[in-house]
């Protein structure tokens, strides 16, 4: 999913040797060598005096920039494009009205209400109604129109609502297409964004076509060994994943690896979820040595940079304690299984249902190393929020109970677990 950075209008991001330095416009420009010193001072220039409203010495600059750039990389480069838009829009912001002024205020109110990370429902209101603005203010068809529907999307996507996200990210790859043209990294940004949504939503074909798309234009625009024309590898892996063909999948996720631990330390979060989709690749082959490899990675990765206590930190964790499971390794799954259970218990709750799983999980490791006390507590735990749930997949619940049986069984409590095998038949 995207997350653009925010600015008033259409979001310029003018990259310099793999960093990115914020800009108001809408999109990047790769420099090098002496001409990214004189870009890197006229950008900071130009930002400077734009946020002082100092906007006809800022326009100088920007004028500057759009000069260099058109002679590093050609008038109909992807980068010139950007540098014009910026130049643009600071000339659109000296030529700004009263009326025109209030609109704009408004946008920006909206836009910080919207940001408000504890209101995900609030959040996609809010983006309509700054979406709304924005096309009164610049049009239906203006790319700062399309940041706002991407905005809207991503925000529509969170609460799941994937069909209109799936919208929304195609109108404003309508109108990223007319304005900046295919061959822009911004209209691979949003194509991949829509991807995601159709993955996500569990439209594996559709998924694949915009992916293979992406990558494809990531590679022209990048070449092959760029981290971005690698996320899209990853993602694509993902899709033949879950499509079942775990051939294509280790092979797209094996090119991505490669690519991106070349540079470890400046994409982790990025390594890490290749390291873990490789991961589940070998899992599901049962390759279980290499599942456990690749699964470290991803741990050691995101506790780099995130925490051991970050929820994707403990999704590998889960995932490696069900892999030591499989392995029989049973006492190493249960310290691990306990640890993620109490950060998960006491950040997402007890009946969340990434805690539940975590709790089975730790019972059944209990349960195969004989201390049939400690997991029977955890079972009954489980199994009485599963049924209390009416979202739980009735073929969990079911294995729940089949669970508790064996335990039952194994505990000399045959009319007990009788009483339990009735309950699981009646699911089937």
């Amino acid at each position: 999913m995207i997350r653009r950075t925010p600015f008033l209008l259409i979001f310029l991001t003018l990259t310099s040797c793999g960093t990115d330095n914020q800009n108001p416009a809408g999109t990047k420009v790769t420099v090098s060598g002496a001409v990214q010193d004189q870009l890197a001072t006229f950008i900071e220039q130009a930002r400077t005096r734009e946020a002082r409203g100092e906007l006809a010495r800022s326009l100088r600059d920007w004028q500057l920039v759009r000069d260099l750039v058109e002679h590093r990389f050609g008038v109909e480069s992807w980068q010139s494009t950007n540098a014009r838009l910026a130049s643009e829009n600071v000339e659109w912001r000296i030529s700004l009205n009263q009326q025109q002024q209030t609109l704009l205020h408004k946008i920006q109110q909206l836009e910080a209400a919207a940001r408000d990370p504890f209101q995900p429902r609030a959040a996609a209101d809010l983006w309509r109604q700054t979406r709304l603005l924005a096309e009164q203010l610049w049009g239906t068809n203006a790319l700062a129109t399309a940041v706002y529907l991407e905005y809207e999307a991503a925000a529509e996507h969170d609460v799941g609502q994937f069909s209109a996200a799936a919208e929304l990210y195609g109108t404003a790859l309508r109108i990223r297409k007319r304005v900046v043209g295919q061959e822009h990294p911004d209209y691979c940004s949003t194509l991949g964004a829509l991807a995601q949504v159709h993955l996500d939503g569990g439209e594996y074909d559709t998924a694949k076509q915009y992916l293979e798309e992406a990558t494809r234009l990531h590679r022209s625009i990048w070449g092959g060994g760029h981290h971005r024309y690698a996320a899209h590898l990853n993602q694509l892996g993902i899709v033949h994943h879950r499509m079942g063909d775990t051939t294509k999948a280790e092979l797209m996720l094996r090119d991505a690896f490669r690519i991106l631990d070349q540079h470890p330390e400046d994409v982790h979060s990025l390594l890490a979820d290749t390291a873990y989709n490789l991961g589940a690749v070998y899992f599901a082959r049962n390759d279980l040595p290499r599942a456990i490899e690749h699964y470290q990675v991803a741990l050691q990765s995101y506790e780099a940079s995130m925490g051991r206590a970050d929820r994707r930190s403990l999704r590998v964790m889960d995932s490696l304690a069900a892999t030591y499971l499989t392995q029989e390794d049973h006492r190493a799954a249960e310290i691990m299984l306990q640890e993620v259970a109490v950060i998960r218990a006491q950040d997402l709750g007890e009946k969340h249902p990434d805690t539940v799983r975590t709790l089975f999980r730790l019972a059944v490791a209990l349960g195969n190393q004989g201390n049939y006390k400690a997991a029977e507590p955890i079972l009954q735990k489980v199994l009485q929020t599963q049924q209390s749930d009416l979202t739980t997949d009735p073929s969990q619940l079911r294995k729940t109970i089949e669970t508790y049986v064996v335990l039952l069984q194994k505990t000399g409590r045959p009319e007990d677990a009788n009483v339990l095998v009735s309950r699981a038949r009646s699911l089937e």
